[in-house]
């Protein structure tokens, strides 16, 4: 089963997510992994995808009759979407970790 999965796959793989110019994250999306982070251990090749995961990886490229060869979409963020730094704001004692 794991021979389904070609050696160069990290290249493959950061192939097809330039060709459809997507983020690591909407590729996760995409494919169902759990988040950007796995997309980035395919490329570096830490980490090897499943066939469960290749199989879909490759229905991105070569979609079946009754699916849209079209590239997906970007995803635009909307205002509950945009990032968080993940700073505390230090003026704010509600935000703040050592505020008392």
């Amino acid at each position: 089963m794991w021979s389904t999965i070609p050696l160069d796959y990290d290249v493959r793989i950061r192939s097809v997510r330039h060709e459809f110019g997507v983020s690591q994250a909407r590729f996760a999306e995409l494919v169902g992994a759990a988040r950007k982070a796995v997309v980035y251990q395919w490329e570096s090749r830490k980490r090897t995808p499943s066939p469960v995961f290749w199989r879909r990886i490759e229905k991105l490229v070569a979609p079946g009759p009754n699916e849209s060869a079209s590239a997906p979409h970007k995803a635009t963020r909307g205002p509950s979407q945009r990032r968080r730094s993940g700073a505390y704001d230090v003026r704010s004692p509600l935000r703040h970790p050592r505020a008392f």
